[in-house]
């Protein structure tokens, strides 16, 4: 197999790019291949892969060590294979589940961002999507909580004396009422994917597909309702298009447990960028993130909003 490289693509990356796409052997690469950078991924470097035949994919060399995060690899490439086989993800064309490297299938569309979003119809689109997901694609081995997840990185930004916020006790404490609440009422056992920054959905202009399954596992689907609702900072009205485009009513239960949800995402959002500061070497703002998503999971405990939750969500 012939590979040449772009200029995006470090010279001390290249063996082993070279060394993933032959061991892969995928037949539409043979005759040859051409590789450029890919823009995105925290936990994962990205190339844009080329075949002789016109054919495009994807390359994930993924980051080791990502245990500190709560990410298992072979988990979300079988949660991947799961939701490529119902159309809402890429087909997955080769992978290696013990270090989560993978060669997928490159989509065309609209990468959509917190404004096309809020395009006509395409919030509905989203809810759709995942409401399709989380009731068909078959469940994978491993669970995922939220709630385990920020108590797990609080302990670790604890242990290595890293810059929590003065309130995490307080914030750790409606966490800990919010996994109670969920307890209590028997959240559905779904496969989802727990890591919905908006940039993960792609519109071909038929179907919304869903990237980045790392993260992936059998959850609450509120959470993932909750990270599209935090992350793309719906309003009042956009919160109850989404409950109603996705559950079919107006149960005012929904617009709690969504409260909740979008709280946890808010937190564990902020909490991740604490402990990804000292380990993932990105041209990003850390201390910004982390300061601007402990804001958005303040807001509802200011407002009174989230113990109203608490007492409606039951």
């Amino acid at each position: 197999m012939d590979v040449t490289f772009d200029a995006s693509v470090p010279a001390t990356r290249r063996d082993e790019i070279a060394a993933l796409l032959r061991a892969f052997d995928l037949a539409e690469l043979r005759a040859g291949c051409a590789v450029a950078v890919l823009a995105g991924g925290a936990s994962n470097a990205n190339y844009l892969v080329g075949g002789s035949d016109g054919c495009r994919s994807v390359l994930r060399v993924a980051s080791q060590g990502v245990e500190r995060f709560g990410i298992d690899r072979a988990r979300g490439l079988d949660a991947h294979r799961s939701v490529a086989a119902i159309g809402h993800a890429p087909a997955l064309l080769a992978a290696d589940p013990a270090t989560g490297h993978s060669l997928a299938r490159f989509v065309d569309g609209t990468v959509l961002d917190p404004a096309t979003i809020r395009a006509t119809g395409v919030l509905d689109r989203v809810a759709s999507t995942l409401r399709h997901i989380h009731d068909t694609a078959a469940t994978v081995a491993g669970r995922f909580s939220i709630f385990r997840d920020q108590a797990a990185y609080t302990r670790l930004a604890r242990a290595e004396d890293l810059d929590l916020p003065a309130d995490i006790d307080q914030l750790n404490g409606f966490a800990d009422r919010a996994e109670a609440l969920f307890e209590a009422v028997g959240a559905l056992d779904q496969l989802c994917h727990n890591d919905l920054q908006i940039p993960n959905f792609i519109d071909d202009g038929t179907t919304i597909q869903v990237l980045d399954w790392e993260f992936a596992g059998t959850g609450n689907p509120y959470f993932d309702l909750g990270s599209v609702t935090v992350n793309a900072e719906l309003d009042a009205p956009e919160r109850a298009q989404l409950l109603r485009a996705y559950f079919g009513d107006d149960d005012p239960r929904h617009a709690a447990r969504l409260e909740l949800m979008l709280f946890m995402s808010a937190l564990r959002e902020a909490t991740w960028a604490v402990i990804a500061e000292p380990v993932l070497d990105l041209d990003w703002d850390y201390r910004a993130w982390a300061a601007t998503y402990y804001e958005r999971a303040r807001r509802p405990v200011g407002s009174g909003a989230l113990d109203a939750a608490l007492a409606a969500a039951r």
